[in-house]
């Protein structure tokens, strides 16, 4: 019983890590574009790879629900609570930091929508980055959202197919869960 909680609180910790540094390199880096790049349309080479130049996005991803802020806000608050409950629930800890990380990316946005860096372009989004195909400009925020769930599945799925028929996946080769639930050698009674 002891350990189950230890395991639960290690992947609340490595939850909580994913949540900080999306957070906190989200947060700075809208600031510094915000006030390095301000409203000038460009930043880098014209035609380059990659290009800088701020975009207040008041839609979700690709712009998408645009003009419908309180939609979007309501939409990223709800998407934001079950992130945050897969974290706390997910079998590892490593899995716990990716999920974390695409809550921070969440929470970056909806501070983004709702205050805003320096207070301005509140209802919208600072997004900021552009690479070339990309049809999208974005921000840290979106690429820890993707970059989190995306690695997250990615464990999850290479997860289930270590996992022996007929045990749960979560039980299988997690420190946190090794004993969780099984009696060792020495406790089995005839």
């Amino acid at each position: 019983m002891v350990q189950v909680n230890t395991g639960r609180r290690n992947r609340s910790l490595w939850a909580a890590l994913g949540v900080s540094l999306a957070l906190v390199t989200d947060l700075v880096s809208s600031a510094w574009a915000v006030d390095r790049l301000g409203t000038r349309p460009v930043a880098g080479t014209h035609g380059g790879l990659v290009q800088l130049r701020v975009v207040a996005n008041t839609g979700a991803s690709f712009g998408l629900g645009a003009g419908h802020e309180a939609l979007v806000a309501l939409a990223e608050a709800g998407a934001l609570v079950v992130l945050i409950v897969l974290a706390l629930r997910t079998p590892s800890r490593m899995t716990a930091f990716f999920v974390g990380g695409a809550a921070g990316g969440g929470l970056g946005n909806l501070i983004d929508r709702t205050i805003g860096p320096h207070g301005s372009h509140t209802g919208a989004v600072i997004d900021w980055i552009h690479v070339a195909p990309y049809p999208a400009v974005f921000n840290v925020a979106d690429l820890w959202i993707r970059v989190g769930l995306v690695a997250a599945g990615l464990m999850l799925l290479m997860r289930a197919r270590r996992s022996p028929k007929g045990e749960p996946a979560a039980l299988e080769s997690d420190p946190d869960h090794r004993s969780a639930g099984r009696a060792s050698p020495t406790d089995r009674r005839s």
